[in-house]
């Protein structure tokens, strides 16, 4: 395994955390606009969405990232 899938590996799972946390803190939103309790759902949707994206962007790949953190291994191949 080449350095450039490990962290491909390693991306990836950074990107199921993310996506996870994040989830959780829109479950507890939408629980909380349901249900209206004590906390703001708007404050935890602002805090939910932007790890959101993140999160798929990283569990898709991110071939962006991993192309600019290995450029010379990409390079080599073509």
């Amino acid at each position: 395994m080449k350095p450039s899938d490990l962290f491909g590996v390693v991306v990836r799972t950074l990107g199921l955390l993310l996506l996870m946390g994040s989830l959780w803190l829109l479950f507890w939103a939408f629980l909380n606009l349901v249900m209206g309790g004590p906390g703001s759902t708007i404050g935890l949707m602002i805090t939910a969405i932007p790890p959101l994206f993140v999160g798929v962007y990283f569990l898709g790949g991110a071939k962006g990232l991993v192309y600019l953190t290995y450029q010379d291994e990409f390079e080599k191949r073509e």
